[in-house]
């Protein structure tokens, strides 16, 4: 979901939870979207007027595939944080693939879940992530994903602005995650520790 933390890891952010394995669910490749005014916009991209919008994308590795008993607590909670995160004051739109079909991977390695997806600002992300239903499984995580951010190959979360009604590309999202892994948080890709304003 927007759609992998009690406290605030930096590097990780809002895990693969709701959004985005679909993989579990058969619901093949599709983007969702639903339109949010400008006026929700209410810390982060409030000074630009709604011309940006905050992108994120993140990974995290699966301790055991989707289809194991060790993952079944963490797939029964799916529609529940899809559903929240399309009601959350702030999202715009999410990503969505199935992850058990090696066309639409994004990573070769299945047990690898990416998630992206859009937010007026960076505050209603936070919020999502932390201070609601969400956080619950974020807090518990480790019974579901590896917490070593080499196994995915780079850092496990990257934020960036994107001019208002664009979409990120996973193409996209993969160069953001290498950057900040690369060279740590910049205007280039940043995490909830270290962020950036939209640009002037």
């Amino acid at each position: 979901m927007a759609g992998a933390v009690t406290g605030e890891n930096p590097t990780m952010g809002a895990i693969p939870l709701a959004a985005d394995v679909a993989a579990a669910r058969g619901m093949g490749r599709f983007a969702k979207a639903r339109d949010v005014s400008a006026t929700s916009c209410h810390n982060g991209g409030e000074t630009m007027a709604g011309r940006y919008h905050l992108a994120q994308a993140n990974v995290a590795y699966a301790l055991a595939p989707t289809d194991d008993p060790r993952m079944a607590s963490y797939l029964a909670r799916l529609d529940e944080m899809n559903a929240l995160a399309d009601a959350s004051p702030g999202f715009v739109w999410r990503y969505l693939t199935d992850s058990r079909d090696p066309l639409q991977r994004e990573f070769d390695d299945p047990r690898v879940l990416f998630n992206m997806s859009v937010w007026a600002s960076i505050d209603d992300l936070h919020r999502y992530t932390y201070r609601t239903a969400h956080s619950e499984v974020y807090a518990g995580r480790r019974q579901w994903f590896v917490e070593t951010k080499a196994v995915v190959g780079g850092h496990a979360l990257a934020m960036w602005w994107i001019p208002q009604g664009e979409r990120p590309t996973v193409a996209e999202a993969k160069a953001r995650l290498s950057a900040i892994c690369d060279g740590g948080p910049s205007e280039r890709a940043f995490d909830f520790k270290h962020r950036f304003p939209p640009p002037a």
